[in-house]
């Protein structure tokens, strides 16, 4: 996840996640309807006080299909960008102060996708890092 503070003529955050999603085993074929992120209460909580971040944030999948198909064994890659304004000045607070407080959100959520049957699967970002080491050994 990257998460970058802008303070040029448009004050905000700056926020891409990117991530795969690897359907390793079934007979069914899987697609992928929306994804989500979830940021933790309490950076968001402070967060939120200086931008116009929403706790969960929702996409759907933007092709002409309305969904991506999940390959057996084929890792499919997501991408989430998107900009959150500031709700009031910021220039009392530091750029450090500020930065600080968006690296908690960058380590703090979870990761979400709507499958075929309109169920939702969340998953942590340390539990994704504890799949990847088990794929790799």
């Amino acid at each position: 996840m990257s998460v970058e503070l802008k303070t040029d003529k448009n004050n905000g955050i700056h926020f891409v996640c990117i991530f795969h999603l690897n359907y390793v085993q079934g007979i069914r074929e899987q697609y992928v309807s929306k994804i989500y992120i979830k940021f933790d209460k309490s950076p968001w909580k402070k967060a939120q006080q200086f931008f116009e971040i929403p706790i969960t944030i929702c996409k759907g999948i933007k092709n002409d299909v309305r969904r991506v198909r999940l390959p057996i064994g084929q890792p499919v890659q997501f991408v989430h960008d998107d900009f959150f304004p500031t709700r009031k000045d910021i220039l009392g607070k530091t750029s450090e102060e500020l930065g600080n407080l968006i690296q908690e959100l960058r380590y703090k959520y979870k990761i979400g996708w709507e499958d075929t049957y309109k169920k939702t699967h969340w998953k942590t970002v340390n539990q994704l890092r504890e799949m990847q080491k088990a794929e790799v050994m």
